[in-house]
C-alpha cells in the first residue's frame, strides 16, 4: 500500500462541521457518491508526480498550481501521514484559471521524468521506465484534476485534502 492523495469539495457549513468534529474527515473524504458526481478526487501513488508536473517542485510552493501540496491551513489530527488541510475556494478558483491556461502541449513539454528521478519524486523511477505510457498516465490525472477544480471554482467551494 502507498500514500494516496484525496480531496473533496466543501461548502462553509461542511467546513464548520469538520472543524468542530475533525475525526470524521476520513469518512467525509471516502463517500463514494461524491467521487461519482465530481465533488471528490483521489490520486493514487502518482500524486507526487502530478504535483511535480504542475509545479516543477517536490514540495509545496506558492504557485497557483500548487494544489496537491500547498501552503494550506491544517485541520484535525495526524491521520497517518499528517493532518488534513483546507484548500480555500479562492485558491481553487486561481488554480482553475492557471490550469486552464495550460494546454496539453504545455503539459507534455513540462513532463520531466529525469527531473522526477533526480528530485526523488515517488514513482519517478517507474514513470521514467514506462516512458510515454507513464507520461500519459499522469496527463490523465491532470484531466481529472481539471474537472475537480472547475466544479469547485464554478460553485465557489473550498476543499478538504488528505494524504492517507
Amino acid at each position: 500500500m502507498g500514500m494516496v492523495w484525496s480531496a473533496r469539495t466543501a461548502n462553509e457549513r461542511q467546513l464548520q462541521e469538520l472543524r468542530a468534529n475533525s475525526e470524521v474527515i476520513p469518512n467525509f473524504l471516502n463517500e463514494i457518491s461524491e467521487y461519482q458526481n465530481g465533488n471528490a478526487i483521489g490520486l493514487d501513488k502518482q500524486w507526487h508526480a502530478d504535483h511535480y508536473l504542475l509545479t516543477g517542485s517536490a514540495g509545496p510552493t506558492n504557485s497557483p498550481l500548487s494544489l496537491i501540496l500547498g501552503p494550506f491551513d491544517t485541520l484535525g489530527q495526524d491521520f497517518g501521514y499528517g493532518p488534513a488541510w483546507v484548500i480555500p475556494s479562492n485558491f481553487l478558483t486561481n488554480f482553475n484559471l492557471a490550469l486552464s491556461r495550460l494546454t496539453r502541449t504545455d503539459l507534455v513539454e513540462r513532463y520531466d521524468a529525469d527531473g522526477m528521478v533526480r528530485d526523488q519524486i515517488y514513482l519517478g523511477d517507474t514513470l521514467k521506465i514506462e516512458g510515454e505510457e507513464g507520461r500519459e498516465y499522469i496527463l490523465e490525472d491532470i484531466a481529472r484534476i481539471r474537472k475537480f477544480a472547475a466544479t469547485a471554482a464554478i460553485n465557489s467551494l473550498s476543499a478538504i485534502a488528505l494524504i492517507s
